[in-house]
Order: C-alpha cells, then sequence, then structure tokens
C-alpha cells in the first residue's frame, strides 16, 4: 500500500516539474504592436503569447494597469482612472502572472495619445504633439504618421502647432478660440467710431447718398483696419455687398468722416467711391455694417431687421421716409438700439453735427 502512494507522489511531482518546464520553455513574450485607442482610453498590445501565463500584469512606467482584458494574441487595459501617459520615453513591462520571469520590456515613444513602438505596414494614424486643448482649434490640425516597411512609425507629419497669436490676422495663432480683438492677447484699443447719418435714398435716381462716421473718442483715429460694409437684408438675410477701406485716412477727436457716391453732389466728402449713383441698397432691409481689423464695431439696419449680427436690438423705423437722412439723435449717441438711437431728419449735415432739432 506505500508503494502505491510513493509512485501516486513520484507520478504528481514529475508532472509538476513538466508542467514548470512547459511554462519557462514557453515563447517569451512577445509585443509587436502597441497603441493607445484615444476614443476608448485603452492601451493595446498585440502581437503577444500568454498561453498557460495566466493574468498578466502591465505597467506603462510607473502606473500599473490593472483592469486589462486578455487573449492569447491581444491585451486591452483600461486607462480611465490612469494617470495621463503624455509625451516622453515611456516603459511598457508585461509579466506572466504565474511566471515573473516570463516578461517582455519595451520602450514606446508615446506623442498625444499614440504609442510608436510597432505597426502595420501602411497603416497611418492621426498625431499631435501639441497641448490637447488646443488640437483641432482654430489654425492648429492634426497630423498624421505612417507605418513604414520596417514596422516602425513615421514622425508626426503636417500638424500645425500653436504660434503667437497675430492681431488683426483674422485667425486664431495660438489656438484658444478666440482671435484678433477677442483675444486676450491683443491690446490694441478699439476706436470709440460709430455709424452717424446715412442717406441712401433720395427722389427719383439716388444720387446724392452717403455714409457719415463720427469719432465719439477724445483722441483722433487711424483709420487703418476700419472697413464700411454695406448689407443686402432681403428677407432677413444678410450678405455683404461691398466692403469700403477707410485706410489711409485719419479722423480727428469728435470729428466727422463722409464716404459718399459722388462728391459733387456730397458736401464734405471725404472719400468718394463707385458707383455714382444707386450705391445703398434701399432697405425692406438692409444695413451698414462698420468693422475694425474683422470685428464689427457698429451696424444700422434700416427699414427692418436686417440678419445678425446686422441689427442692433431693431430697425423697424430707421427710415429715410423723404428728401433727408437717418441721424443719430442725440448727435453720436449709440446705446445699440437703432430704432432708438437714429431718427429722420430733413435736413442733410454730411460732415457736420446732426440736426436733431
Amino acid at each position: 500500500m506505500k508503494r502505491h502512494w510513493v509512485w501516486i507522489f513520484f507520478l504528481g511531482f514529475a508532472a509538476m516539474i513538466c508542467a514548470t518546464s512547459n511554462v519557462l520553455a514557453a515563447s517569451a513574450i512577445a509585443i509587436n504592436h502597441a497603441t493607445i485607442d484615444p476614443v476608448n482610453s485603452e492601451l493595446i498590445l498585440s502581437g503577444v503569447n500568454f498561453d498557460g501565463f495566466g493574468q498578466p500584469v502591465v505597467t506603462v512606467g510607473d502606473t500599473l494597469l490593472s483592469n486589462c482584458l486578455v487573449s492569447t494574441t491581444e491585451i486591452e487595459c483600461s486607462l480611465n482612472g490612469t494617470p495621463a501617459i503624455s509625451g516622453g520615453t515611456w516603459k511598457v513591462k508585461v509579466s506572466a502572472g504565474n511566471s515573473p520571469q516570463a516578461n517582455s520590456e519595451i520602450d514606446v515613444f508615446n506623442s498625444a495619445g499614440i504609442v510608436t513602438y510597432g505597426c502595420v505596414p501602411g497603416d497611418s494614424v492621426e498625431c499631435y504633439s501639441g497641448s490637447p486643448e488646443t488640437r483641432n482649434i482654430g489654425e492648429c490640425k492634426t497630423g498624421y504618421r505612417s507605418c513604414g516597411s520596417n514596422g516602425e512609425w513615421t514622425n508626426c507629419i503636417g500638424e500645425i502647432l500653436p504660434q503667437p497669436e497675430q492681431c488683426f490676422s483674422q485667425q486664431d495663432e495660438d489656438c484658444d478660440g478666440k482671435s484678433d480683438l477677442d483675444d486676450p492677447d491683443c491690446s490694441v484699443a478699439i476706436p470709440y467710431v460709430v455709424i452717424n447719418e446715412i442717406d441712401y435714398d433720395q427722389p427719383d435716381t439716388d444720387t446724392a447718398e452717403f455714409v457719415e462716421i463720427k469719432n465719439n473718442g477724445n483722441t483722433a483715429v487711424d483709420l487703418a483696419g476700419l472697413t464700411i460694409e454695406l448689407i443686402n437684408g432681403n428677407g432677413g438675410g444678410a450678405t455683404v455687398y461691398q466692403t469700403i477701406d477707410l485706410s489711409g485716412h485719419t479722423l480727428a477727436a469728435g470729428g466727422y468722416f463722409v464716404v459718399c457716391a459722388n462728391a459733387a453732389t456730397v458736401a464734405n466728402c471725404d472719400l468718394d467711391v463707385t458707383p455714382d449713383t444707386d450705391l445703398m441698397q434701399n432697405g425692406a432691409p438692409d444695413a451698414v455694417g462698420l468693422r475694425f481689423y474683422g470685428t464689427l464695431i457698429d451696424t444700422v439696419s434700416y427699414e427692418g431687421d436686417t440678419g445678425a449680427p446686422y441689427t442692433e436690438e431693431s430697425g423697424v423705423t430707421s427710415e429715410d421716409i423723404g428728401t433727408g437722412s437717418i441721424s443719430r439723435c442725440p448727435d453720436g449717441t449709440d446705446t445699440d438700439w437703432n430704432d432708438g438711437d437714429f431718427i429722420f431728419t430733413e435736413q442733410i449735415t454730411p460732415g457736420t453735427a446732426n440736426a436733431c432739432g
């Protein structure tokens, strides 16, 4: 009877040695492709061999990834709740749960969610090495990496990273979601200039149309960067049909600047533009806008509400109903309400204070 137990013990011990030998003789854990899925926040390791190794231990740098799903050829580890893996050289180590000496340790380079170790030739992935909050914001764009025939990713190609903000370019170079005068990096003061008087309609053919602006500030204003827009508001829309550049002129403090269709028919005209007749549309509704380096700083809608952003509150009663003009009254007053700021005056006053009565 004792001999039977001895024989059974010997067979069991031999089987254990054999099993251990099989584990140690198994193929080393080999990772040939490592990537991060930013959508599902997962680290994916493929090409591994885990037959007989049990639950693996996966670490990235000093971070242990505890939530991993395992198959014989792939490991998927959740990155939720782990420290962010940012740019730099990171070591991914995989150890077999029941055989710590069977492990694989590789150096990978991570750049904004892409682990650049191992790939399938011909594959391509997006990449971006800037701050995540600037990715695809403003002028910033992601690039791409291609997998070469050697199974390695190329450098990031075509990415556009944040640059110092160029004020007045109408672009968001520093990729903070703000451009030009809306960007706190641009400290240029907006001039206190308003649209002050408009005569867009005369009896019969329109031959004496004009737009007057006023400098409500205490210092002279260089008109560089200021443009007047003429807006077609048909159907409540807003389409720019002419833009007039005021650059090259200076407007004194408290002064007036007149843009006209024909200097021969409009007094005090500072800038004569084409055409000489029917320069401005006659409303129902239409509008005039004033921009400073692309930023709308004043607008007047007349004979109705032109589409956004070219109406301040309402423009229904702002109407040139005969020989005269629509004028700010009191002169220069701006409460951001077209109907409240403008009235029809029979006396036109281009280049001088409005005749508000």
